[in-house]
């Protein structure tokens, strides 16, 4: 749980009752707070009347991004969900992570090793890359 709350600037957790105060301290011992310019901007964002409106759009730009992504990816083993914008790959052969990970960065694609692994998927052998 820390190192996800090492992560969280803006956002919101849920945890058990009567821990509210740790998780509060965990939060801002990991970012050591948040400016009063950041916590204006996401209230403003997160009360705007259209915020409906603009996640919806933003959903549907994604799934037209992961689309065209599968299109151009359709040949490998690849695993995906419309709504995330990431696609997991299968290494083929004796690619390594990092030797694939280096020669798709030499050609402008930015690719993570395998952090988020479906449970089917042997960790070693996959990658994932964000759309």
């Amino acid at each position: 749980a820390e190192n996800l709350l090492k992560q969280l600037r803006i956002g919101w957790a849920i945890c058990p009752k009567g821990m509210g105060d740790a998780l509060r301290h965990i939060i801002f011992s990991a970012s050591l707070g948040i400016s009063s310019a950041q916590v204006y901007v996401a209230t403003f964002v997160l009360r705007h009347s259209k915020l409906a409106e603009i996640q919806k759009m933003v959903r549907d730009e994604l799934r037209v991004y992961v689309a065209e992504t599968v299109k151009l990816l359709d040949q490998f083993d690849i695993s995906w969900k419309p709504d995330i914008p990431m696609i997991w790959l299968t290494l083929l052969g004796r690619w390594h992570t990092t030797a694939f990970c280096s020669a798709a960065e030499k050609l402008g694609v930015l690719v993570s090793p395998g952090e988020f692994l479906s449970s089917e998927s042997p960790a070693p052998r996959m990658l994932c890359a964000y759309v």
